[in-house]
């Protein structure tokens, strides 16, 4: 049996209050290594790079 379906069996035993927290914890660690991955840390630091230049727009009514 792999350490997957182990879990998933443990799973099923909990309450569903539990399951839920696990569900949370599980939907923000996604979150977190996503928000983090290389391909988004390039845009932020491209993004850096162009306000540096002055490759910027301001949104109507933004006070410069």
């Amino acid at each position: 049996m792999s350490h997957v379906d182990a879990l998933e069996q443990e799973i099923r035993r909990l309450p569903k209050e539990e399951v839920r927290q696990i569900y949370q914890w599980l939907a923000d660690y996604i979150e977190d290594q996503e928000a983090l991955s290389p391909e988004f840390v390039q845009l932020i630091e491209e993004g850096k790079r162009d306000i540096a230049a002055g490759r910027v727009r301001t949104a109507p009514g933004d006070k410069e």
